[in-house]
């Protein structure tokens, strides 16, 4: 994503901060109680090896397009960048769906994890299922999910540039920023997938939604991870109990099979080798990273009580079904049963949104 210029900020927009110091209390909001009561909820941790391998498929099926301008926002929770800027056709099932993407959002460190490895950014793409004709939502949602590494290097991630820098705003601002692109992460976003069935990971914590973990990892600069983690750090809802749930995925190069042995990724580091069962890559290769062991903090994020407007235009109170996908980041996390919270927003301050902000799931 390239910035080629910036609008000033408009701020007084209405924000949901989340107390992801105790994400318990979540269920503690009548609207919100499938938090503490739903089956399947999200994120989870993947696990590293045992999941059955779907039949190889050439990748994800995901147009990814331009969007000029492109509004980005900080929700009081995240940062948001508002517009369709990939579809997804579904190939794992029976019946294949089409979605139409809506917003995307960050969340450090990662909420889904890998063999109980956390990773220092996730990146949710989040889309709305639409019938053939254009135009036509049905409501359900899926989630795009990238993992970040981070790399200690002035080369900046180009899709990223236009998100973090200049600054992002501040709770309750949103403004424009041009020519918002993900070309770049082209190789991540058509390779392979851990696939799953989940939930929003914010309240209402609404389940049936289509999640689509990447299996090949991004890399992101520390400057532009200091950009996110200065506005918030510990936003991230600790995984959740997988119970009967499967974990599916997808290896274009893997005769399928339902006992693969797949080894969990041990390192963020990216390659230059196409990705296997047994270690995804990164899609910008670069150094390889020596991947510390980060014992998060559980961070309290305060956010300023901005005038209410609706910076989360997409909210998914309701929703059918949804799919995520994610991105590494170089700076491996050591997950715990509660991960540093990376939406670790400060308590609550309001009283909940009529709806739920759109996550990534």
């Amino acid at each position: 994503m390239r910035i080629t210029g910036q609008a000033a900020q408009t701020c007084g927009k209405a924000t949901a901060v989340y107390n992801y110091t105790d994400t318990a209390t979540w269920q503690e909001t009548a609207e919100w109680a499938l938090c503490g009561t739903g089956t399947m909820q999200s994120p989870i941790d993947i696990p590293g090896t045992g999941n059955p391998i779907l039949p190889g498929a050439p990748g994800l099926a995901v147009t990814i397009q331009s969007v000029s301008p492109a509004l980005r926002e900080n929700n009081g929770h995240a940062i948001e960048v508002v517009g369709n800027f990939a579809n997804l056709t579904t190939s794992d099932q029976a019946d294949p769906l089409q979605f139409a993407g809506a917003q995307l959002h960050f969340h450090s460190p990662s909420e889904n994890t890998v063999g109980g490895v956390s990773y220092p950014l996730e990146m949710h793409i989040v889309l709305k299922e639409f019938n053939q004709t254009p135009g036509d939502i049905t409501g359900g949602i899926a989630v795009i999910s990238v993992l970040f590494t981070s790399e200690d290097t002035t080369a900046d991630n180009p899709c990223l540039s236009g998100v973090f820098s200049p600054t992002p705003p501040e709770p309750g601002c949103e403004d424009e920023i041009d020519d918002m692109d993900l070309q770049c992460l082209d190789s991540v976003l058509k390779g392979d997938w851990w696939s799953f069935s989940g939930s929003l990971t914010t309240p209402p914590c609404t389940e049936g939604v289509e999640w689509k973990v990447m299996k090949t990892f991004a890399t992101i600069s520390t400057a532009q991870l200091a950009a996110f983690t200065d506005k918030y750090t510990g936003n991230n809802r600790p995984t959740q109990v997988l119970g009967s749930r499967i974990v599916s995925e997808n290896d274009a190069s893997a005769t399928a099979t339902a006992a693969p042995t797949t080894a969990a990724p041990t390192t963020a580091a990216p390659t230059t080798a196409a990705p296997t069962t047994a270690a995804p890559t990164t899609a910008a290769p670069t150094a390889a990273p020596s991947p510390p062991v980060v014992t998060t903090a559980e961070p309290s994020v305060t956010t300023a009580e901005p005038s209410p407007t609706s910076d989360n235009t997409l909210l998914y109170a309701g929703i059918g079904s949804t799919v995520v996908i994610l991105i590494g980041v170089g700076v491996f996390m050591q997950s715990s049963a509660e991960p540093t919270p990376e939406e670790e927003g400060a308590e609550m301050t309001e009283p909940p949104p009529e709806e739920a902000p759109a996550e990534e799931e």
